[in-house]
């Protein structure tokens, strides 16, 4: 009797007996999915398909959703054109090298030989996506996990109040090199150019969002006070009717001489602006300012 069968059954399988199982997961993903939120709706369920997607930057700014046709062209097309997108990563230049990066981050596969008991014993090839430790361990972040640790450390930075230059500090690049080698904290100019640019106009696209939302419309408010370096300051805010408020603009204003036209000029572009963007307005609150008393 012959001590190794399996040994006998891998020498006397033929090649045509060989037969590589399909990707189990439909079609592969290309390499701009990184940018796209996957769904599981089929465009036609009748032929299951091609399925739709959304953009990722759109969705995170819980934007009317768009379906797109998860396919790399069409995807490749709205990133293309979406701003959204274009703010997330920095710039037009950034897009284009993202979308002009050919298909060469496809995952490793190897050969994996199967013992298959409920055919037989007859053997197969499969090929499967391979899981290396480094997986879980220390790695270079992905496009939405170094976004969102951008976003973090320009958080942080406003928070305490600390100079954009601190990113720059020996001792902090070697704490978050100690913590991930892979980890690439951003520059001074990267932190105070398109990363507060880019929150800057997400923030206010929320705020503008949330405000046309308001069924029963908003009241603007004016109020004027000092900072820390003595500077006059004329922030506007819109007062939801659920009593939110939103800071809508903050001017300085140290070298103006505060006569009332100049609060009327700036009164009056501000309903311009909130008028263009279908915002509803109920009234105008100022303070007791005699310049403000008089412009109203």
């Amino acid at each position: 009797m012959n001590p190794f069968p399996a040994m006998i059954l891998a020498s006397s399988t033929t090649s045509s007996q060989i037969k590589p199982k399909k990707h189990a997961g439909g079609k592969r993903k290309h390499y701009l999915t990184k940018y796209i939120i996957t769904t599981d709706e089929y465009v036609n369920p009748q032929k299951p398909n091609d399925k739709y997607c959304y953009c990722l930057a759109c969705y995170e700014l819980n934007l009317e959703k768009v379906k797109i046709v998860n396919r790399k062209k069409l995807v490749r097309n709205h990133l293309k054109n979406c701003i959204y997108f274009m703010h997330k990563v920095g710039g037009k230049e950034q897009v284009n090298n993202i979308l002009n990066k050919e298909d060469s981050e496809e995952s490793s596969k190897k050969l994996r030989l199967d013992y298959d008991k409920d055919k037989d014993n007859s053997l197969a090839i499969s090929k499967v996506e391979s899981k290396k430790i480094d997986h879980f361990l220390a790695r270079t972040p992905t496009f939405l996990e170094q976004a969102q640790f951008e976003d973090q450390i320009l958080n942080i930075t406003i928070t305490n109040g600390w100079s954009f230059r601190w990113v720059e500090d020996k001792s902090v690049i070697a704490y978050y090199h100690w913590l991930n080698p892979h980890l690439k904290l951003p520059s001074r100019k990267q932190l105070a150019g398109r990363i507060l640019k880019a929150a800057s106009e997400t923030n206010r696209f929320h705020i503008q969002n949330k405000a046309r939302k308001d069924l029963y419309g908003v009241m603007i408010a004016f109020d004027g006070w000092k900072n820390v370096i003595n500077q006059e300051i004329l922030e506007s805010v819109l007062i939801m009717s659920n009593g939110e408020t939103l800071v809508w603009n903050i001017i300085d204003i140290s070298g103006w001489r505060k006569k009332y036209e100049d609060i009327m000029e700036i009164t009056e572009e501000i309903f311009e602006e909130i008028n263009v963007l279908e915002i509803k307005i109920n009234g105008l609150v100022t303070d007791s300012d005699a310049a403000y008393a008089a412009s109203r």
